[in-house]
């Protein structure tokens, strides 16, 4: 009985020896194996810093240099105790430059040094870096003497084929007519100053630019320096618009302060101002018409959205709201005096006032501008009669009860 506990307690020692055995062989094959993967971790992460570090130095210097395209240097660095990492700087560049603004379709092309790093023997590039530059470096001054070629616009908008543009330089002019693409195909040009206008007497006058300008106004002021001129310019055959109001057969007011009722369009850095039913040549697109007491087509007002087509003749009605009027019984030799909320948003802290005068009734309606206003029943002679009511131009079945 001793001797078979005392073969089973041998037995079992044998076995837990074995698995410690076992246990201590797996656990040096996994440190062998991580040791052996750190440390190329190490040596590739060592190059690849040395290698940013001479990559990074190299492009700074080309940079800053601002040396020509096209060229390339080679430069090689000892890494201590790994390998040799050798940097190679070039050129790059992404398509066609601007040699010809007409020919291009696409974005501007770009271009730049880039420097790549690799192993010395080892064609596979460790890490590569690119500079951006979107043009080459300019000269500072250049020969008054020398004209420079090759320019171009690309005129941009409907209509604008067989156009004849003007191209004056101090006392000298040169004519230019737009082509088929829509490429204005300049004359050699000095360094200065530059007009480019369309030409009423060389059929010029029937274009208009994207602010609304033509004829006379219709021009644009360009430098030349050491390079060709290049760029876009924005030219169509005018929209004849002519702009009404519609006062849905509500009565307009008489009095307008001050001014009129006018038309604008919304954008308009001119801030031209037209009275109803007149016309305006304008520059094909969507436009957004207002019809306002302030001089500011960006005042609230009433407006109307429409796509305008080049070479249109169009009338356009703007809707002015409508308010009904209660509590004027007894007050027809009166006034009803209407006073803007707000400004015009011009600086000015103009409060624009409509007026109705005579011939007043209970239940009239009136039309004015979308807003808010301040409305009071006076005598003609401007004598309050009745306290302010707000009145919401511009809210559906808008009724004002007066006092």
């Amino acid at each position: 009985m001793t001797c078979a506990r005392s073969e089973a307690a041998e037995g079992s020692v044998l076995v837990e020896a074995l698995v410690g055995i076992s246990m201590l062989v797996v656990m040096t094959t996994t440190l062998l194996s991580f040791s052996t993967s750190w440390l190329a971790a190490t040596e590739a992460s060592q190059i690849r810093t040395d290698g940013l570090e001479m990559a990074a130095d190299r492009l700074a210097g080309e940079m800053l240099a601002a040396r020509p395209e096209g060229h390339a240097h080679d430069a090689s660095a000892d890494v201590s105790g790994h390998a040799t990492v050798a940097a190679e700087l070039s050129a790059w560049g992404s398509g066609a430059g601007l040699a010809d603004i007409c020919g291009v379709t696409g974005p501007r092309g770009l271009g730049g040094p880039v420097v790549t790093v690799a192993r010395v023997g080892d064609d596979t590039p460790v890490l590569r870096l690119m500079g951006t530059g979107l043009e080459p470096r300019r000269v500072r001054q250049a020969d008054q003497l020398v004209a420079v070629d090759g320019g171009s616009l690309r005129i941009e908008g409907d209509g604008v084929e067989g156009h004849t543009v003007v191209v004056r330089s101090g006392e000298e002019r040169v004519d230019r007519v737009i082509d088929a693409g829509g490429c204005l195909r300049l004359p050699a040009l000095g360094p200065g100053r530059h007009v480019l206008a369309a030409d009423p007497d060389a059929g010029g006058s029937s274009l208009i630019d994207e602010w609304h300008r033509g004829a006379g106004s219709l021009d644009l002021e360009r430098s030349v320096l050491d390079r060709a001129m290049l760029g876009r310019w924005v030219l169509s055959t005018p929209a004849q618009v002519i702009v009404d109001i519609d006062a849905s057969g509500a009565r307009l007011p008489d009095v307008v302060r001050p001014g009129a009722l006018r038309w604008m369009v919304r954008g308009d850095e001119a801030r031209e101002a037209r009275d109803p039913g007149t016309a305006r040549a304008l520059h094909p697109g969507p436009m957004t018409f207002v019809v306002s007491s302030c001089v500011n087509p960006e005042a609230y007002g009433s407006s109307t959205s429409v796509e305008v087509a080049a070479g249109e003749d169009i009338e356009v009605l703007v809707p002015l709201a409508v308010v009904t009027l209660e509590g004027l019984e007894g007050r027809s030799e009166d006034a009803i005096n209407v006073v803007r909320v707000t400004g015009c948003s011009d600086g000015s802290g103009l409060r624009p006032t409509v007026r109705w005068e005579g011939d007043l009734s209970d239940g009239m309606r009136i039309a004015l501008p979308h807003g808010d206003w301040e409305a009071s029943v006076q005598t003609i002679a401007g004598a309050r009669i009745t306290g302010p009511v707000l009145m919401r131009a511009g809210v559906p079945d808008e009724i004002v009860r007066f006092p």
